[in-house]
């Protein structure tokens, strides 16, 4: 599979975010590999920002990062990881001296910031879209001698690793390193993407990589030991998740925080911890599934506990699924929205007659009335 990276973008606190598609990566500087749980959908992590990956992403000493894609961008921060009220704004007439669409890429070096398109380079301003100090448009070589003279896909920061005064600059499946004290590209660059290269990197990027947002919507699962099932959502709301399943024996069960179940044995699902409140940051819970050919089905279940017999505040808490594997496939699930109703399924997982596993969106709110599994089965099948 090729390799393209969309944009990158270093949070300054010891992870590089790189965007690829609807999914976003997190690399560790101090491991040098890609973080556990990744890739996930760009949504789940970063509330309101594009569906797909932007052009191209900075950040400024401040903490605010602006994303471009197309004739628009977005401003947002590294803490909070949501969007500035009032954007997406259109780059022209909000950026002075920069191109008005179609960004490749771009990078803050100390207060400057450098945008790239084809084969040149601009200094729109410092500090923001509207300081002063442009230069340009100049060839890209003429500020980074060395660097492909067009076609730049991504370009981020270093700073760990003793690596402080390097910026990595990406084009498909390759990268160069270029150091800002001496002003050229190390020896022995470009360098291809690879598992020696960067750890996890590639096959992050390259992995099977689903986004189910509609109901009925489904994609295979790539694996069939050791699932971690996340949810995410966005609310100070006590949503909760559980699993209702049904073996292949035809035993059923319910695990949720009153029955969090065991991974070693029967029925190997476990769920990690009851989240609870915490604000409007992002919030989750985790379950695992140590075995899963030994189920027939299992339902994936949100419930607001906090409004338990009335209706449900799912709007705008954009709850969402992924499931994950040991080898960085993931399938992201999300719920449309409803009201009425104090519980969502959001997925269902399900053996086909081939002995793979299937996902599907279910979209499927109910009123709940207890953890029992038939009767929630009832409800859903």
């Amino acid at each position: 599979m090729s390799i393209k990276i969309n944009c990158a973008l270093n949070a300054n606190d010891g992870k590089v975010y790189f965007f690829v598609g609807e999914k976003v990566i997190s690399y560790d500087e101090k491991t040098n590999k890609v973080s556990p749980g990744y890739p996930i959908a760009i949504d789940a992590e970063w509330k309101g920002l594009y569906d797909k990956a932007a052009d191209a992403a900075c950040q400024l000493p401040n903490g605010v990062c602006y994303f471009f894609k197309d004739d628009s961008f977005i401003r947002s921060t590294i803490k909070t990881k949501k969007v500035t009220a009032g954007y997406p704004k259109s780059i022209k007439g909000n950026w002075k001296n920069l191109w008005d669409n179609k960004i490749d890429a771009c990078i803050t070096i100390g207060e400057t910031a450098y945008f790239f398109k084809g084969k040149e380079c601009i200094i729109p301003g410092k500090k923001n879209e509207n300081g002063a100090g442009f230069e340009g448009p100049k060839p890209i070589q003429h500020y980074f001698p060395g660097i492909w003279e067009d076609g730049i896909d991504a370009v981020v920061n270093w700073h760990g690793n003793g690596l402080e005064n390097k910026i990595y600059f990406f084009k498909g499946d390759s990268y160069m390193r270029f150091d800002l004290i001496k002003n050229k590209v190390d020896s022995g660059y470009p360098m291809k993407i690879t598992d020696n290269t960067w750890p996890g990197l590639a096959d992050a990027i390259n992995a099977t990589s689903n986004v189910l947002k509609k109901k009925d919507e489904t994609a295979n699962l790539p694996s069939l030991f050791n699932l971690s099932v996340k949810l995410r959502w966005f609310k100070d709301v006590d949503f909760d998740l559980a699993a209702v399943y049904k073996m292949k024996t035809g035993e059923t069960g319910t695990i949720y925080f009153g029955n969090k179940g065991e991974l070693s044995k029967s029925p190997f699902i476990k769920l990690d911890r009851d989240q609870m409140y915490g604000g409007n940051a992002q919030k989750e819970e985790i379950i695992t599934i140590a075995k899963l050919d030994v189920f027939s089905e299992i339902y994936l279940i949100c419930w607001d506990y906090s409004n338990e017999g009335g209706t449900g505040v799912f709007d705008d808490a954009d709850v969402n699924i992924t499931i994950l594997d040991n080898n960085g496939n993931s399938v992201s699930t999300y719920l449309e929205k409803e009201t009425g109703k104090d519980a969502a399924c959001i997925a269902k997982i399900y053996s086909n007659n081939d002995g793979k596993y299937t996902i599907k969106n279910m979209s499927t709110y109910f009123k709940r009335d207890g953890s029992d599994s038939k009767n929630i089965l009832s409800k859903l099948v």
